[in-house]
């Protein structure tokens, strides 16, 4: 993924399979000056060819939030560090005519890694499983890719890329990145559509995406007649998961796979290695609760700019907002990614925790754990370890 990352042969096919590429970097991270956010933006800028666009400084770039002009405090480019990279695999029963070309295509992703590089390989099907944690030994995470994968059961895509995002925080390299491999079917996930792109927002992600549209009735390694779905990729979504990270997405057909690879990740070598970190500081209080929106563009025309959209303020400070509910009433799959958001490494299915299932009662105040307890209870719900040190939601 830098110029240090070997190249690529042309060959190869995958069907019904789609490759999102998660790229973080740790300067898109809040910063505190005078109770005032820093908000630091990672730029993309290309020209009418799609190459990108180097050497530009402050003076080039004009960046507007909430439609207001901000004057940027700093710009610089993006280092090239060894990067920590979380590889997150669907092996939910939808892919089991596609699971030979995904793991394929993950050993060719493999074969880019830089020996610097750190990289944990995850599988998900209702729940997510960490099959090998960061390392940098490639020959592990080969054989853990062809040997510890079970294919079978629903697809909880969202949450498993919730717990992804939060795995992959716990790199020790400030640049971050996720390879999620998927044929984008989610069937299980608590999690709504919306959420996760609030998520990725939160996350400050930038998101590639790579979907890759198979052939009928054609896949490596197995004699099955493919589904009409096995030939689509849902692009609207991957488009979103780029929208809101200021990443992109591309749709890879199975007849080109291997020459058309080959060419995503050249030009996403080039873009890692050609962004920007652009850092202001907005004129409104940390703590505001809101929504705002980014723009970022340059003052030359023939230039296109990818940035995430927005961001979302802060909480209000609690002894403001003592008296309002917090929790009662709210639907309880979405206060459990809230808690797992402050620390607590949470997993459950949609069979236990249903999208209409909400929370009972108020909690009193407390530490994470102490409201988990609270909330669960009255819906005859409870925690038990679970592996890797997840806690497993379940039944009483």
């Amino acid at each position: 993924m830098r110029t240090r990352l070997r190249s690529l042969s042309s060959g190869g096919q995958v069907v019904g399979t789609t490759v999102v590429l998660l790229v973080a970097s740790a300067l898109l991270c809040a910063q505190f000056k005078v109770d005032v956010l820093l908000i630091n933006v990672v730029a993309t800028v290309v020209d009418g060819r799609s190459r990108t666009v180097s050497n530009l400084s402050i003076d080039d770039f004009i960046l507007e939030e909430d439609g207001q002009p901000q004057t940027i405090s700093f710009l610089t480019p993006s280092a090239d560090p060894p990067i920590s990279i979380g590889v997150v695999l669907d092996v939910s029963g939808s892919m089991r005519s596609k699971i030979l070309t995904a793991q394929r295509a993950l050993e060719r992703f493999l074969e880019l890694v830089h020996e610097d590089d750190e990289v944990f390989l995850m599988t998900f099907t209702t729940l997510p499983l960490r099959l090998v944690d960061f390392t940098s030994d490639h020959k592990q995470l080969s054989h853990a890719l062809w040997a510890g994968v079970n294919v079978g059961g629903g697809t909880a895509l969202y949450d498993s890329l919730f717990q992804g995002l939060q795995w992959v925080k716990q790199g020790r390299y400030e640049k971050k990145a996720i390879l999620l491999v998927t044929d984008g079917e989610d069937n299980k996930s608590v999690t709504r559509p919306d959420k996760a792109f609030q998520l990725i927002r939160e996350a400050d992600m930038l998101v590639y995406s790579v979907g890759i549209r198979g052939t009928p009735g054609f896949d490596l390694g197995t004699n099955a007649t493919a589904s009409l779905n096995s030939t689509t990729v849902d692009m609207e979504v991957l488009k979103r998961f780029g929208a809101a990270s200021g990443g992109r997405a591309w749709e890879i057909a199975e007849a080109t796979f291997g020459k058309k690879l080959d060419e995503v990740l050249a030009t996403l070598a080039r873009e890692l290695r050609s962004q920007y970190s652009i850092g202001y500081y907005p004129k409104h209080p940390l703590k505001d609760g809101k929504w705002h929106s980014i723009q970022v563009r340059t003052k030359n025309p023939d230039y296109v700019v990818r940035a995430r959209d927005g961001y979302q303020g802060g909480p209000p400070d609690v002894a403001a907002s003592a008296t309002v509910t917090r929790y009662a009433g709210r639907p309880l799959g979405d206060v459990l990614q809230e808690l797992k958001a402050a620390g607590l490494n949470l997993v459950w299915s949609s069979k236990n925790v249903p999208p209409t299932l909400k929370v009972v009662t108020e909690p009193k105040a407390g530490p994470p754990r102490k409201i988990l307890d609270a909330i669960l209870d009255p819906n005859g719900l409870r925690v038990q370890s679970g592996p890797g040190g997840t806690l497993l939601v379940v039944l009483r």
